[in-house]
């Protein structure tokens, strides 16, 4: 009986960790990121825009965003933010605001295959990604390298 109650009290540690790590996961989300701090986005994205340079705004932190660049050269340009992962297992992850309103692919290069949810690409080697609209210009991605 002892060694039931002890299981017992060891399943509900693990599913409260596990309710612990989804709550986390969806708090970093980048859609949840760019929910709580849409108008400091756009306002970045404002400045950068009429800057026509993200120089003085990299590594700028927008709540849990974190400016990474704004790549002007490509075809489809954008600004990109990063979110923080919660280990070195899970994917890259962040938003970014396509000046031209489309989605792109993380890789240069790589296709974007329409999914059921948004969009797919594969790249070099092992390198795949994901990308969703959150809304307007606005996209959301995961990247696995």
């Amino acid at each position: 009986m002892k060694a039931l109650k002890k299981l017992g009290k060891i399943f509900a540690a693990v599913l409260v960790l596990i309710a612990l790590f989804s709550a986390v996961r969806w708090w970093l989300s980048p859609r949840q990121v760019y929910q709580r701090n849409r108008d400091e986005l756009n306002a970045a994205v404002s400045a950068v825009l009429e800057a026509e340079s993200a120089e003085g705004f990299t590594d700028r932190s927008i709540g849990m965003a974190q400016m990474v660049d704004y790549l002007s050269t490509r075809t489809d340009p954008i600004i990109d933010f990063s979110t923080p992962s919660l280990s070195t297992l899970t994917p890259y992850a962040g938003l970014y605001y396509s000046v031209n309103g489309v989605p792109v692919a993380d890789e240069s290069g790589a296709s974007l295959v329409e999914t059921e949810d948004g969009w797919a690409w594969t790249g070099t080697g092992d390198n795949r990604g994901k990308t969703w609209q959150i809304e307007g210009n606005w996209y959301g991605y995961t990247a696995w390298y």
